[in-house]
């Protein structure tokens, strides 16, 4: 028992012994392989771009919301909504009966001073002082009416001008587009008649190949008609010429049915005659293009077949009705009922076919009444362009008689307006003199008398002034021209200290983008320079603007300093609606070169601020220093260290293969090495070197 035991123990010791021995003696080593892939890459020429890009929003240029300084009852709308309005024009008015009040007082507190320096006058004669001062007034009066004047006669020449010009561009207009018009009548008329005269032609043609063919069926179905009556007439044996044909046998033709055989003589009968009638008017014919003589014997065949017609089918039904005998067998009446069957057959497709011949004589165009109608067509249009002729002849005169016109008055303007100006200046010289003259009169009183005088007088003027000046608080004047957007202002609206209400006027053809850029950025802008433009409006149109002006002041927001750049429309087939604060992507070129050589920035890499790559040369790489400038995403620009055509390789680890192999290693020391390895992206802008991470 105790050998057992200890066999058992041994073998139990000996399986403990080999299992620690492979897990503490034997070591799984791990090697890991990658794959690299090459990449070989060509140099050559292309083109790259440097391009700014923001995102801001538009503005009008020309766009004020207006509001009244004073809280009153509005009175007077002049305007409504999308009103086209002009600079200085009353847009609406406050109640201002009271400061009018104001006004009259003031004007009464001037001519009171000016009643206290006359009375410094009275020792003078007054009456003298009383008429140079009417006249001075006189003159002041006569010379603003003839400003007025002056100012008005200058609007209506210039309104007169532009009209004058406006119709001789209309004239020049309407006399382009009937020469446009005279051409194309031309070019229709030379259409219209090689057409008609193909037509014509065409006609001629189809009209002399179908008679030619109706001509030439009379013959055959003369042929075909006398053939179908004589195999009736061997059967019926009803003429002269085969009354002898049928004794054999005729006694059987009728056995069963006697009427039948009559009725198809009758119709055999009713054939030759007619057919003795198509005879002599097909003998009658001369073979002109009359087409009622055709269409007379095409009749007459037609009804010639529909009597053989019957003819045959009532011979088919005596045949039929036969009885068979030794002397008239039942093969010879199969015989004659498919040869009558046939006959039958034969008259109804002729029946037919004369009938389309006819159809076709129907359809033939009359020659004379097309060629009328040809000759119609053409002289409508030839006198369409004599018209037209006529009319461009008017136009070309009229538009003379407009030149001349505007020249004509031109001159008048000029001379009407030198003599308002010699008027005005005639008017101003005698103002002079009337002053002076009052001066003169006025001499005699003391200088410190005379200065308080003209002081209050000033002062009355000055308090006028600022009362009229005051009135315009209760006016709302338009400050440029364009479009009342919006005006939220009623009659009888009462203006409260809260009231949000304004009038909103805006030149919507204005519109600019104000872009703020920093300072690297703004050095690299001009003026005119090009930008592409997409507003989230019109996500499908790309426009192209240009910087029109750059404000070089700094605006520092948060410690970072912007500059602004304005753009403006220039693009003159963008016509979508632009409204205030729309939103636009916008792109600026900086820079461009074209025909550069270029690399991907993938093949480039960075050492110690300097730039490398593998030159492929007789199938060895050389690491080859370059030097770079502009660079993007994709490409670089090589500036030295590589010619045109040059081939450059890059290694992609692009798969690793794991191999594990086995080694004895000490059961007192067991240790795992690892090493864990990081890839890095490299970018590049400009030449700066680029950022590691």
């Amino acid at each position: 028992m105790f050998k057992k035991i200890s066999v058992w123990y041994l073998i139990f010791g000996i399986l403990i012994s080999s299992w620690s021995y492979y897990y503490y003696f034997i070591k799984a080593k791990t090697s890991t392989t990658s794959t690299q892939a090459i990449t070989y890459e060509t140099v050559a020429t292309w083109s790259i771009k440097e391009t700014i890009d923001a995102v801001w929003s538009t503005e009008l240029i020309n766009e004020q919301s207006l509001r009244f300084n004073k809280l009153w009852t509005i009175t007077q709308v002049n305007f409504k909504d999308w009103d086209k309005i002009k600079k200085w024009q009353i847009i609406a008015k406050l109640d201002d009966k009271d400061w009018q009040s104001s006004v009259k007082q003031a004007q009464i507190n001037l001519d009171n001073a000016k009643l206290s320096l006359k009375q410094l006058y009275k020792a003078t004669d007054e009456s003298q002082i009383l008429q140079a001062q009417n006249t001075i007034s006189n003159w002041e009066k006569n010379l603003e009416i003839a400003k007025i004047s002056l100012e008005n006669l200058k609007t209506t020449q210039a309104n007169s001008l532009k009209d004058l010009n406006d119709n001789i561009d209309n004239a020049k207009k309407e006399l382009e587009n009937l020469k446009t018009s005279l051409s194309s009548q031309q070019t229709d008329l030379e259409t219209t008649k090689t057409q008609l005269n193909t037509n014509l032609s065409n006609t001629l043609s189809n009209k002399s190949n179908t008679i030619s063919q109706i001509e030439t069926s009379f013959l055959t179905e003369k042929t075909n008609i006398s053939n179908i009556i004589e195999q009736i007439d061997l059967v019926l044996g009803y003429t002269t010429k085969n009354k002898n044909t049928n004794d054999s046998y005729e006694i059987y033709l009728w056995a069963k049915n006697t009427s039948l055989k009559t009725q198809a003589e009758n119709y055999l009968w009713q054939s030759i005659s007619a057919y003795n009638d198509l005879l002599i008017k097909i003998n009658s014919y001369d073979n002109s293009w009359d087409s009622d003589k055709l269409k007379i014997i095409l009749s007459s065949i037609l009804d010639t077949y529909k009597i053989l017609e019957k003819a045959a089918n009532y011979t088919y039904q005596t045949i039929d009705n036969s009885i068979s005998s030794s002397t008239f067998s039942d093969t010879t009446i199969s015989s004659m009922k498919s040869s009558m069957y046939n006959n039958d057959t034969n008259t109804q497709t002729k029946i037919t076919s004369v009938n389309n011949l006819i159809n076709t004589l129907n359809t033939l165009t009359d020659i004379d009444s097309l060629t009328k109608s040809n000759d119609n067509t053409i002289s409508s249009k030839q006198n369409s362009i004599n018209s037209s002729i006529l009319n461009i002849t008017q136009k070309e005169q009229d538009l003379v008689s407009l030149e001349n016109t505007y020249l004509t008055t031109q001159t008048k303007n000029q001379i009407d307006l030198n003599t308002q100006l010699q008027n005005i200046s005639a008017l101003e010289k005698s103002l002079e003199v009337s002053k002076q003259s009052l001066v003169e009169l006025l001499e005699w009183p003391t200088v410190e008398n005379v200065a308080k005088a003209n002081n209050s007088i000033a002062q009355a003027q000055i308090n006028l002034q600022n009362a009229k000046d005051a009135l315009k608080d209760y006016e709302l004047e338009s400050p440029f021209d364009w479009i009342v957007r919006k005006i939220d202002y009623k009659v009888w609206d009462k203006l409260l200290s809260d009231s949000d209400k304004y009038v909103y006027i805006e030149n919507p053809n204005l519109v600019q983008i104000p872009v703020s850029l920093d300072q690297v950025d703004i050095v690299k802008v001009e003026v005119w320079k090009k930008a592409i433009i997409t507003f989230d409006a019109y996500p499908a149109i790309k426009v192209e603007w240009t910087i029109s002006s750059i404000d070089y002041t700094p605006v520092k927001t948060s410690w970072v300093v912007s500059y602004t750049v304005y753009l403006v429309i220039n693009d003159k087939t963008f016509d979508k609606k632009i409204l205030s604060w729309m939103t636009a992507d916008i792109e600026i070129t900086s820079q461009q070169k074209d025909n550069i050589l270029l690399l991907s920035t993938t093949a480039i890499t960075t050492e110690n601020d300097k730039y490398y790559v593998n030159l492929v040369k007789n199938w060895n790489t050389i690491k080859t220093e370059i030097t770079t400038w502009l660079s993007s995403s994709w490409k670089t620009e090589i500036i030295s260290g590589l010619n045109l055509w040059d081939q450059v390789s890059s290694a992609d680890f692009t798969s690793t293969t794991s191999t594990t192999k086995s080694s004895s290693s000490s059961i007192f020391w067991i240790s795992t090495n690892r090493r864990s390895s990081s890839s890095w992206t490299s970018s590049s802008n400009n030449n700066r070197p680029p950022d590691w991470f």
